[in-house]
């Protein structure tokens, strides 16, 4: 319990006719901006290179900027395997990454370099860091307004962060393949794909998911007037290693990539794991709420909310062939502990009426899945 919120106590029994969660309810919502931000996302790339790239040639780039972009992908789902964020909202951040954000810089930079004369080194080093990481950050900030109920904490940042982060580069990349493909056929497009596409594909994720992370810690906290100061405060981290790279980069990317990407890599690496232990002693405290209450035992607090428990339910669940019934389970635990925190954190009536559904949830799937 935090200090002056002991008073939030955990519900004995669910006593209110069943309906959606909110969590539910902002799927809807999510799909609708996704499809529109689709909508803007093939307009503005048929637009913007139709008139320059041969259609069989912009093809072939999409494909090798799908490469790394998957990777990326495929490492942000695993990371948020437990919890996933909901389809429509993931979808949403990885098209505003691509599009929104894309269009938004373009169209902020163009102002600049025109209206202020702005050199090209400067455009490079100062401008396009902070533009890029407030159009990216921009669309983390809509996530969390729109989507409070799924957009809970730190982790959930990194998800969003990293997942909006790729989306832009898998555009950005489109644009510098053509380039270098333009300029030296195959072997170019080859050699740049190795340095964006091999060698720092975590670049742009990397550094939009501070922006997250400071977001994450601002809704964790029940943060309202306060959100845009650690919105900002994130963005001033993010566009800083980002304008340190971009410096060091062109001067020297070999030791840029050395002195620079690989601690940052490492860093960014330790911090997730941080962040994931964090969210799991947070979770097991939360879940100990209704353990006291006497809807868990100690024990099945640990089999939700610890790495070795997991594992342990896993392995059971698969030698009873309950695996998908576990896996459920262990999600529908994870969002009880979660509500709960936000529950603790900034007692609302909207978390204590969500908390009714998912102790029902809760105790549907434990009953499917252990009996």
């Amino acid at each position: 319990m935090h200090p002056g919120q002991t008073d939030v106590h955990p519900q004995q029994a669910p006593v209110v006719p069943w309906r959606p969660p909110r969590a539910h309810r902002d799927r809807s919502l999510y799909w609708i901006l996704g499809i529109v931000v689709a909508l803007i996302f093939v307009l503005w790339v048929i637009q913007w290179y139709a008139s320059v790239i041969d259609a069989p040639v912009l093809f072939k780039l999409t494909l090798v900027a799908l490469i790394p972009l998957i990777g990326v992908l495929v490492a942000v789902r695993w990371i948020d395997r437990w919890e996933p964020e909901p389809w429509g909202a993931w979808i949403f951040a990885l098209l505003w990454g691509g599009a929104v954000s894309i269009a938004l810089t373009l169209g902020l930079e163009n102002f600049l370099a025109i209206e202020d004369n702005v050199s090209e080194i400067a455009m490079v080093t100062v401008v396009a860091p902070i533009v890029e990481e407030f159009a990216k950050g921009l669309g983390i900030l809509v996530l969390v307004l729109i989507g409070r109920s799924q957009f809970d904490g730190p982790l959930d940042g990194v998800v969003y962060g990293a997942t909006i982060g790729a989306g832009f580069a898998f555009t950005e990349n489109i644009q510098y393949f053509a380039g270098s493909y333009l300029d030296g056929g195959d072997a170019g497009l080859a050699q740049l794909f190795v340095l964006r596409g091999v060698m720092s594909p975590l670049a742009h994720p990397m550094f939009t998911m501070l922006t997250g992370i400071a977001l994450g810690v601002a809704a964790s906290r029940g943060a309202k007037w306060s959100l845009l100061l650690w919105f900002c405060g994130g963005l001033i981290v993010a566009a800083d290693l980002h304008s340190l790279w971009n410096t060091s980069s062109v001067a020297d990317f070999g030791a840029a990539y050395l002195a620079l990407q690989v601690p940052n890599l490492i860093g960014a690496s330790v911090l997730i794991v941080l962040l994931r232990k964090h969210e799991l002693r947070a979770l097991g405290k939360a879940l100990g709420d209704y353990a006291q209450a006497g809807w868990l035992t100690p024990d099945e607090v640990l089999s939700y909310s610890s790495p070795a428990g997991r594992r342990a339910s896993m392995r059971w669940a698969r030698a009873n062939g309950r695996a998908a019934k576990m896996r459920t389970l262990i999600r529908a635990a994870t969002r009880l502990g979660k509500n709960r925190q936000l529950l603790v954190t900034n007692s609302h009536n909207r978390h204590l009426s969500d908390e009714h559904v998912l102790l029902h949830e809760f105790a549907r799937d434990r009953e499917a899945t252990i009996g």
